[in-house]
């Protein structure tokens, strides 16, 4: 499939909110606000990619090898069962959040955070994808 043909979903993951944003066609990227990080994310996260007909998912990966990164595998694999056609592609997420916050232009810390975070990040995968 052509790359503006598909449609892609950013995830964030953080402890209590799952930040999101969207991009299809001309490389549009829109802010999608937070998901509830509990035992509703993934029905939630399901329906999403029903509803708008997604075909990739693009989530921040950390750095760091710690207990955080073994609880992100654990959602990265949890994701694959939720729809066998989704590509999921992994993105360093270093450093999103100062810039979500910069373009907040607020240094405290808020929902739309991971959000614009989020956004931030899917913008950094448009601008580095294969071609």
């Amino acid at each position: 499939m052509e790359w503006w043909k598909r449609r892609f979903l950013w995830l964030d993951r953080w402890t209590s909110c799952i930040g999101r944003a969207h991009a299809w066609e001309d490389w549009l990227v829109l802010l999608g606000g937070c998901i509830d990080n509990d035992e509703t994310a993934f029905p939630t996260i399901g329906s999403i990619l029903v509803s708008w007909h997604y075909t990739d998912i693009v989530i921040g990966q950390p750095k760091e090898h710690n207990r955080l990164s073994r609880r992100f595998e654990k959602f990265v694999h949890d994701l694959q069962y939720l729809g066998s056609e989704l590509t999921i592609h992994r993105v360093d997420e270093t450093y999103s959040s100062v810039m979500a916050r910069d373009i907040l232009a607020s240094y405290q810390k808020s929902i739309y955070d991971d959000a614009v975070s989020a956004m931030v990040i899917l913008q950094r995968f448009f601008d580095h994808r294969p071609s």
